[in-house]
């Protein structure tokens, strides 16, 4: 694994561990990180490339989001288009 690759991976790993030691905010599920996602407080999701910053900007944007179980994202969304057209 060259370098470039190597620093991907640990942060991919950071992000993982980081979303499946927080938890689902709303549910708390944490089983798997798979699962689990990073989203802004208005629930668009945050885009994190692990290629292109460096660990002070993958820190900021996992402290300024939350972490939620694609099943309440799926729930929120649903919540919010009802809302919406109701």
């Amino acid at each position: 694994m060259n370098g470039k690759a190597r620093r991907v991976k640990q942060k991919l790993d950071f992000s993982r561990t980081f979303a499946q030691d927080a938890g689902c905010a709303r549910c708390g599920y944490n089983a798997n990180a798979v699962a689990l996602i990073f989203t802004e407080v208005k629930t668009s999701p945050v885009k994190l490339s692990y290629d292109d910053y460096g660990w002070q900007a993958i820190r900021r944007a996992a402290s300024k989001a939350r972490v939620v179980c694609l099943n309440c994202k799926e729930i929120e969304k649903h919540e919010m288009l009802k809302a919406r057209y109701a």
